[in-house]
């Protein structure tokens, strides 16, 4: 294999991703450079002539793919970039959220297909970071942030995070 385990790491997440989007009726588009942010969840609209755009509804998503996580009862721990985390955590004029893809820890494992069937392994989460961004020097570079495992990243997160992005009425944001 002579792409970097990261890179296979990062591409396997955005098909999962992406996959889960379009599921759900919606579009993920990469961001070009980094400044912070891997991409942009919008949602669709259909217009009268039946012709479809986007709304302009959406939130914005740092991506990553880890095989080494401290796992707890309800959630698990995934160490974040300090400058990640206050990036998501200043994020205030749109959503924006975490999504961690838990795969297993032998690359093999990763992805399995057949004739009739793609399966990538193992999952996604999501979590939003509270709004409280992390001042000063500190000796650590990663903060440990808290994931549920009850907030999968499928198709019915992304209808409801989309919902809870254009203010929706009774959309409310997981754990």
């Amino acid at each position: 294999m002579s792409l970097p385990a990261t890179h296979m790491m990062s591409y396997l997440q955005y098909a999962y991703v992406d996959a889960v989007v379009a599921r759900a009726g919606a579009t993920c588009t990469p961001y070009a450079k980094d400044y912070g942010l891997d991409a942009r969840i919008s949602q669709i609209k259909v217009l009268p002539d039946g012709s479809h755009i986007t709304s302009g509804i959406g939130f914005d998503c740092q991506l990553k793919a880890t095989t080494g996580l401290v796992e707890k009862d309800n959630h698990f721990i995934f160490r974040l970039g300090i400058r990640n985390y206050n990036i998501l955590a200043e994020f205030r004029k749109t959503l924006g959220i975490l999504i961690v893809f838990k795969m297993p820890k032998q690359p093999a494992d990763w992805l399995s297909q057949s004739d009739d069937m793609l399966c990538l392994r193992e999952c996604c989460y999501w979590t939003q970071i509270p709004n409280k961004p992390i001042e000063g020097k500190l000796k650590r570079s990663k903060v440990p942030v808290k994931v549920p495992y009850g907030q999968i990243f499928d198709a019915n997160a992304v209808t409801q995070l989309l919902s809870y992005a254009n203010g929706g009425v009774g959309a409310s944001l997981g754990d």
